[in-house]
This record gives structure tokens, sequence and C-alpha cells, in this order.
């Protein structure tokens, strides 16, 4: 081998071991980030939910979709055939976040009945794909006045696309 074979050889080598040292970090660098992201992944987006009323009466269960956008708007609907729920949400801390909403109530005849309105307390998983809430209900007359309470527990389920 000629001296210039040599440093040729040692020269591949050395930019073959550059570029593996470039993929490996790479990788790391992507793996951490994928990483973050799963924590970073807050109440955005959209959840599958089972309602259970407990207070004054427990009350046979139903199932909510719940829509936290960014910004800090919701939009919740129930098999209950009921109007939309509208509202805004917050961020506690790292896992922790309030929820409220209003739905307007109407009588079988189509006539505006009142509103209610629900304040949530709500708890993410670990892994940010599951969520356990408690619930605050007051329900208001066409005047305002608040003519019945309750409270409940909710189960979340992120639903992923």
């Amino acid at each position: 081998m000629t001296k210039d074979d040599v440093t040729r050889r040692r020269m591949l080598v050395g930019t073959g071991a550059g570029i593996l040292g470039t993929l490996a970090t790479l990788i790391t660098v992507k793996t951490g980030l994928a990483d973050e992201g799963q924590q970073d992944r807050g109440l955005e987006g959209t959840w599958a939910t089972l309602v259970t009323q407990t207070q004054p009466v427990v009350a046979p269960p139903f199932h909510a979709l719940v829509t936290f956008a960014a910004g800090g708007s919701a939009v919740e609907v129930n098999q209950r055939n009921q109007p939309a729920g509208v509202g805004a949400w917050s961020k506690i801390n790292e896992r922790e976040y309030r929820y409220t909403f209003t739905r307007f109530r109407f009588d079988a005849s189509g006539g505006f009945t009142g509103w209610v309105r629900a304040h949530e307390a709500v708890v993410l998983d670990d892994e940010r794909s599951a969520f356990d809430a408690e619930v605050r209900l007051q329900t208001f007359d066409p005047q305002g006045h608040l003519v019945a309470s309750a409270s409940g527990t909710i189960k979340g389920t992120r639903i992923e696309p």
C-alpha cells in the first residue's frame, strides 16, 4: 500500500465514523423530542367520556364527546339529545386542567327553560391518553336563578387518529 492509499483509507474510515456519530446524535435528538412531545401533550384534542352523576342521586351513566381546542375553547355533545355545551378550559399545572361549559335547556315544545353550567376539574394520566374528572352542575331558570345542583365523575379517553 502506498502512502496515498493509507491516507485515503483513514479519511474514509474517519468520514464513516463521523456519519455514524451524526446519525446516532440525530436519532437520540429525535427520540428525545418525541418523548418531550408526549409529555407536552395536554388536554387539546377530542375525548370520549363516560359521565356518572353521583349527587344528589346516582343516575345511569351516559356518553359524551368533548373537544378542547387550542386557545382554550371547548365543545361538548352527549347521547341525551341535548344542545351542545360550549365553554372554555385552562391549564392549572402539568396534568391538571379546569373546564367550564354552558348548555341551554328547552322544554318539549322548544320553549327556553334556562341553562346548565358545568364546572370540571380534570386530571390527565401519565401517558396523557386518559383523564379522571370531578364535575359540579348548576341548573338555572330563564331569569338566572339557581334551581338545582348535582355532581358526578367523568372518565375520558383520548380519541387518536
